[in-house]
């Protein structure tokens, strides 16, 4: 049997065979690739829940989403996600708690807020509503959606509403200012 006087490659009886160092280095290499980027692994998951949205696969896509979220919690456009999702399910309190999570990691996420203030006003909470709607208007002044009475307009057909609330100016119940917006009462 012949042996050659190399580090890495020997060659035996049975063929060529690694040592030790080039197993470590081989296991290196595996397990630097099992260490991608959190980030780059929650993009894959929030990828593939667009792709369940589009075959219309929402539980799917839930799933997606959390593992995205799992791995990188500050994802704002997955807590969106889960929102209009849970918006389509009827499940109105747990949309609202994703989108406080969208807007709290993403302020300029537009959808997210006006969504909120959808949610806020057919949760009948006025003051938070119209804080929200005054900060949309503000930020977003030519979309049309960020409108006070856009808001209110969504917010009459929203399923909390009941069909109950019209909209009027309502004087502030909690600031020592009295502005007037119209939204809903």
């Amino acid at each position: 049997m012949m042996i050659q006087k190399n580090a890495f490659i020997r060659k035996t009886g049975t063929g060529w065979q690694l040592t030790s160092t080039l197993l470590i280095v081989a296991a290196l290499l595996v397990a630097g690739g099992c260490t991608r980027d959190p980030k780059a692994k929650a993009e894959k998951h929030f990828a593939q829940a667009q792709e369940y949205l589009r075959d219309d696969k929402s539980d799917e896509a839930l799933i997606e989403l959390r593992r995205a979220l799992q791995l990188e919690p500050r994802m704002a456009k997955a807590h969106y996600e889960i929102a209009k999702i849970n918006m389509a399910k009827g499940m109105a309190p747990a949309a609202h708690q994703a989108l406080l999570q969208a807007v709290k990691f993403d302020p300029s996420h537009k959808d997210a807020q006006i969504m909120l203030a959808d949610i806020l006003v057919g949760f009948a909470d006025p003051d938070t509503a119209r804080d929200r709607a005054e900060f949309i208007a503000k930020t977003w002044p030519d979309d049309v959606r960020s409108q006070p009475k856009s808001i209110c307009a969504r917010a009459q057909r929203h399923p909390l509403a009941n069909g109950s609330r019209k909209c009027s100016p309502l004087p502030r119940t909690t600031r020592a200012h009295s502005s007037t917006l119209p939204l809903c009462s």
